[in-house]
């Protein structure tokens, strides 16, 4: 993971490792972060990075579109609920009240298929 700055603006960027080029094309990523501050550069690559790993490891268990279609499913819906997609791991490091606002949001479904069709429609 790297950051780097041109005019004042912090980059994400980041090479696309030979294990995931089968799953993904381009030989390097480049993202605005958004932001002057190196903090805040640092935080977000960190984010991004973890994304990027994640989405890559999806399309290599499974179909690439589906993987790819769930992936950017649980973001959305993390999103339209006012959170910020995390990974289990910092969902977990989280205070536990944190924790039940993001468990209270998930709406009730008899079938965890139809769970899916709804993150879907987001």
């Amino acid at each position: 993971m790297a950051h780097t700055i041109s005019r004042g603006m912090y980059y994400f960027v980041k090479r696309v490792p030979k294990r995931y080029a089968s799953v993904d094309p381009r030989s390097c990523i480049q993202l605005s972060l958004k932001t002057e501050s190196p903090d805040v550069a640092q935080k977000k690559s960190l984010i991004i990075e973890e994304r990027l790993v994640a989405y890559w490891e999806a399309l290599l268990a499974e179909d690439h579109e589906g993987a790819k279609a769930h992936y950017e499913a649980a973001v959305n819906f993390a999103e339209v609920q006012g959170y910020t997609y995390l990974s289990l791991e910092e969902v977990v490091a989280e205070p536990l009240g944190g924790l039940l606002n993001r468990i209270e949001v998930i709406p009730e479904v008899s079938n965890p298929k139809q769970f899916l069709l709804l993150l879907m429609d987001c």
